[in-house]
């Protein structure tokens, strides 16, 4: 079974410190990591790495690092797709989707709210339960946009400089001369 989205979890880091951490604060420390999450994100590094791997092979069974220099522009060309699929807005559409629901929810759960003084509190502790959700799940994606654009901006800048010192850089690291 798994447990609820707020229920206390804990990993060997912070089991080492005798301190636990709900879901949601494990998940805000990965999306602050710099190392790419797993799914697209090891995807789109996985493509980047491959080109540039290709590009130093042809480079060093050529003698010429000028193959080096035109893989940059291949990673230029993922970063660009990368930013023509928009994943951020897609995330937008989903951000908007969930809370459209949550209003939904909310107003059919304020709906059946008790009468009485002690149910009434319980009810209102638990709609501020689902608030703090909300807030923590609105936190969450904006944190997914924000490494997502970063993710996007590394990858132009690496192919942009790549694609323009290509050769300076294989050059200086191992010459062929």
């Amino acid at each position: 079974a798994k447990p609820a989205w707020g229920a206390r979890k804990t990993d060997f880091f912070t089991a080492s410190l005798g301190l636990k951490m709900t879901r949601h604060e494990l998940l805000r420390r990965k999306l602050r990591r710099p190392l790419p999450m797993r799914g697209i994100e090891m995807r789109i590094c996985a493509a980047v790495l491959l080109v540039l791997l290709f590009g130093v092979v042809g480079s060093v069974s050529y003698r010429d690092w000028q193959y080096f220099e035109r893989s940059g522009s291949l990673v230029i060309v993922v970063g660009v797709g990368l930013t023509w699929r928009d994943f951020v807005n897609l995330l937008g559409k989903v951000e908007e989707f969930y809370q459209t629901e949550y209003v939904r929810l909310l107003a059919d759960f304020d709906a059946r709210r008790p009468a009485g003084i002690i149910a009434g509190a319980m009810h209102d502790g638990k709609r501020d339960e689902i608030d703090n959700v909300r807030s923590n799940g609105e936190e969450l994606i904006r944190m997914l946009k924000q490494r997502l654009r970063t993710t996007e901006a590394v990858i132009v800048c690496l192919g942009t400089v790549v694609w323009g010192y290509g050769s300076i850089i294989g050059n200086a690291l191992w010459s062929f001369i």
